[in-house]
């Protein structure tokens, strides 16, 4: 360990590391280290520029995705996909979606614009309500797949939307034929996805260049600084489970305040922005409108930006202080009726919407703070809901009394908000706008307005390490994780805390089923359960077990701690049989109707015959491929596993055809990686892979293979051989747990063959199909003898590789 230590603190990147030989679930050990940066070191590993181009990037790759998977089912006006709850990860429902367009919506028109550009118009949800209002509206995106959407929606249009203009661009790209151009710029629900606050004191430099005097820039959905404990906190505490102790609470919401990816905002920042940009000389920020409280109300503001406008000197106005004098939403209401005001404020109003989430920092902070989650929960439903005023409540003034009202962060701290109440015969009277805000304090560096979003990064960092380590010591003692920490703990004696270093902890890998929190409190026990035996943070309710890394050792971990917490006895078979929390859920709902032997008989029923019929449509539409052929495109599945490794180290030995491999992977290199380590576990390889090896991104277990139906077309059309020796090899699983991957994967690996021309398969089965007592007098098996006796098998894996046997056998009649 001396060693590699050594090694470490070489690199000036590093300030402290230590290396552990840790032992994970199978026994095995595998060496960490733990690595402390240099200040500032994650970032100063690639340039600035380098990393927010990167970040852009990524966004726009993302919401490409996201755009392409649009319903052309729904109302093309209102399109919402890609809008989720932080909290459950299901998409926010279609009430309050439709509230926040209308709010924003109308909080735009109020500004009556005429010509406008909107910067990140995404699919249309503000450009649909805002152009028909406008002579001339310009929508830009990122995205290629939003813009193209929305180019051919506006073509349908019959040209009530012919004054639309569109174009593929980032945010911080203007024309010089369109400055002085617009009268209003909008950027809505967009400046989080800017990689850091410079890139937006460079969008919102273009956007000042463009419009108008006496026009506006609104900025809308932007996220709370001041609140971005709060919003985490939140959501963290929805996601644990009760047992969870607060310790562990805290260091959740710390992580996920430190790799929050998006660009969140302190409002001081615009009031600042004026000494910057001379041009601004009003700025109005709002608190976001709405009656749902969710985190787009809770956590989220407007603000408008107003280019040389006319303002008003300060008017004189009546000062309320909400806590100091004692006030109620009643004695403001009598206060209005029978007196007049130009203008009113009101200070330091508790935000209802937040007293909650502001109270679970609070209470974390706390040095006698509750030791578990289901404490925290306790302590929090004594807190008075009464004591603060929703602003909805402040914004219905104006139905019934002559006053406009502004609410937003004047003179008040994140916990509350002030509100301003302004006659409209006043307003008619000047006709210009009232400047409410503070004057602007001495401006501070950029970076203290907002997070970092390019701070959660550490892959760059590690990558480094990594690469450094292995220029200077053997592949054997490079380690397999590394752990970028703040400080290293350290005893009393002040030398390094071994014990306490954490294990490295998983991320929850891309699924393809989105994430969806626990609700109940059996699903939170278990997701608390799955994190523990996984080593993942974040457990959804739908994840599968063995997609996010699990395996028949922790399956057994699993069910054994699930027995010693939730004092029931399930069966293994539940499990393997829907392999999510849900799926353990409905099980446990059922042992607790039945006795557990009256549960486990039902896994026993098993019909092998009615699955050795093969699929009629797996039929080949043309003749054999001549065997006797070199092979050009050979296909394999199994490549990492065992067998799987050494076919494919000869198979490159042997031919000089491109072998395609199917693997489990989120994306190409991950997939090429897995191969590469599995050949080189068998000190098969110890290079790179073999340009010749092709990953081929799916599931045995799926349908088609896990590709989309042309791409499985189009592998079929090229391939020359099939070598199937993939199988999902357990001795302990039921069939049930065995038949997707090993009869039907066999069964589409069979229609893989047959698509056009008939392709030849090797199949790779095991002797256990010979296990039933009929053949052990026999001294010899002929290939050609019928396959019998699958009633004598007990074992699911042979009985699943007994019926791929007989769909094998079948497809030969072709």
């Amino acid at each position: 360990m001396g060693d590699i230590e050594a090694a470490l603190s070489q690199n000036p990147l590093v300030r402290e590391a230590t290396v552990i030989a840790r032992e994970d679930g199978s026994g095995s050990k595998r060496l960490i280290a733990y690595v402390v940066p240099q200040e500032n070191d994650i970032e100063a590993t690639q340039p600035l520029s380098e990393l927010s181009n990167q970040q852009v990037q990524q966004w726009q790759t993302l919401w490409n995705t996201i755009y392409s998977r649009s319903s052309t089912t729904q109302d093309w006006t209102c399109n919402t996909i890609g809008w989720n709850n932080s909290y459950t990860g299901l998409p926010l429902s279609e009430a309050e979606m439709h509230e926040w367009i209308s709010n924003t919506v109308a909080r735009i028109l109020d500004l009556k614009p005429n010509k406008v550009l909107e910067i990140g118009c995404g699919l249309g949800l503000l450009l649909f309500q805002i152009a028909p209002h406008c002579s001339y509206y310009k929508g830009t995106d990122i995205s290629t797949t939003a813009i193209q959407y929305l180019e051919r929606q506006i073509a349908m249009s019959q040209d009530r939307l012919s004054h639309v203009s569109l174009c593929q661009r980032a945010a911080d790209v203007v024309s010089d034929s369109e400055i002085g151009e617009f009268d209003t710029v909008i950027l809505n629900s967009v400046v989080q996805y800017f990689p850091n606050i410079q890139y937006l004191v460079r969008v919102l430099e273009a956007a000042t260049s463009i419009v108008q005097p006496k026009g506006r820039i609104f900025i809308g959905d932007v996220r709370s600084l001041p609140l971005l404990e709060a919003f985490h906190a939140s959501v963290q505490l929805c996601q644990a489970s009760p047992t969870l102790s607060t310790t562990e609470l805290e260091q959740r919401i710390r992580k996920q305040i430190s790799q929050d990816k998006e660009l969140v905002i302190d409002p001081a920042f615009f009031v600042d922005l004026k000494q910057h940009l001379p041009q601004i000389n009003h700025v109005q920020i709002q608190l976001k409108r709405g009656h749902y409280a969710n985190e787009m109300t809770k956590f989220r503001y407007d603000v408008v930006l107003h280019i040389d406008s006319e303002i008003r000197p300060a008017i004189e106005s009546q000062n309320l202080d909400w806590q100091k004098d004692q006030l109620t939403l009643e004695s403001i209401k009598d206060f209005l009726q029978n007196n007049y005001f130009n203008l009113l404020k009101i200070t330091r109003v508790p935000n209802q919407r937040i007293i909650s989430d502001l109270r679970i920092v609070e209470a974390l902070a706390d040095v006698k703070r509750p030791k578990t989650v289901a404490e925290l929960i306790s302590l929090l439903q004594t807190v008075d809901q009464t004591w603060g005023v929703d602003p909805e409540d402040f914004w219905s003034l104006s139905q019934s009394l002559p006053y406009d009202v502004q609410i937003g962060w004047f003179d008040s701290n994140n916990s509350t908000y002030d509100v301003v109440l302004q006659h409209r015969n006043a307003i008619e009277a000047q006709r210009s706008l009232p400047d409410l805000l503070p004057a602007p304090v001495k401006p501070k560096p950029w970076n203290a307005y907002a997070n970092n979003p390019l701070q959660g990064n550490q892959h760059n960092f590690v990558a480094q390490l990594r690469a450094f380590l292995k220029a200077k010591l053997p592949d054997y003692m490079v380690p397999s994780a590394f752990v970028v920490m703040e400080n290293l703990p350290l005893t009393p004696n002040g030398k390094i805390d071994r014990r306490s270093l954490p294990e490295p902890k998983k991320e929850r890998p891309a699924l393809a089923e989105p994430y969806v929190s626990p609700a109940t409190v059996l699903e939170r026990q278990l997701a608390e359960i799955w994190s523990q035996i996984l080593g993942i943070d974040q457990i959804g309710i739908y994840d599968n077990f063995f997609e996010l890394g699990g395996h028949s050792l922790l399956a057994a971990q699993l069910i054994a701690r699930i027995e010693q917490i939730i004092q029931i006895e399930l069966p293994l078979f539940y499990l393997l049989r829907e392999p999510t929390i849900m799926g353990l859920v409905k099980g446990i709902r059922l042992i607790q109707n039945l006795d557990a032997s009256t549960a486990a008989q039902e896994e026993t029923r098993i019909d092998l015959d009615a699955d050795v019929i093969l699929d009629a449509a797996i039929q080949p539409k043309t003749r054999l491929v001549p065997f006797n052929r070199e092979p050009k495109r050979i296909f394999l599945t199994g490549a990492t596993g065992f067998l799987g490794a050494f076919l494919l180290h000869e198979l490159l030995q042997q031919t000089q055809a491109d072998i395609y491999c199917l693997v489990r992977a989120s994306h190409l290199e991950e997939g090429r990686q897995r191969l590469q380590n599995n050949l080189a576990r068998y000190m098969l390889s110890s290079g790179e892979l073999n340009p010749r090896v092709i990953p081929v991104l799916g599931d045995l277990s799926q349908p088609c293979l896990g590709l989309a139906q042309e791409m499985f077309q189009a592998l079929s059309n090229q391939l020359d051989r099939i070598y199937h020796a993939g199988a999902f090899v357990n001795l302990i699983y039921p069939y049930t747990a065995l038949r997707a991957a090993n009869v039907l994967g066999t069964q589409e690996v069979l229609r893989l063959a047959s698509q056009s021309q008939a392709i030849p398969v090797h199949f790779i089965s095991t002797l256990d199909v010979f296990q039933s007592p009929a053949y052990f007098e026999m001294d010899r098996i002929r290939e050609d003898q019928p396959l019998a006796h699958g009633q004598d098998l007990n074992v699911g894996y042979a009985q699943t590789k007994w019926v791929a046997e007989h769909l094998v056998r079948a497809a030969q009649r072709y």
